[in-house]
């Protein structure tokens, strides 16, 4: 992955908001989930507009597909 500053943020975000979904999953709070997943392909794909390398875009792509 990109180690730039403007990569990172995104990438921190998109990461608390998976957990914070995988949490709501485990108490059976599916909407909330759902939303806090969504949220977290959405900062994924954020990510994808401040790095130009091939193999960290297909990652944070199959991530943000992966959360969506």
């Amino acid at each position: 992955m990109a180690s730039s500053s403007s990569t990172a943020a995104p990438l921190v975000r998109a990461h608390a908001l998976a957990v914070a979904a995988e949490d709501l999953h485990d108490e059976g709070r599916w909407r909330e989930a759902a939303q806090k997943l969504e949220a977290a392909a959405e900062q994924y794909v954020r990510a994808t507009l401040t790095t130009s390398d091939v193999a960290s875009l297909q990652s944070l792509r199959l991530l943000a597909i992966s959360h969506s």
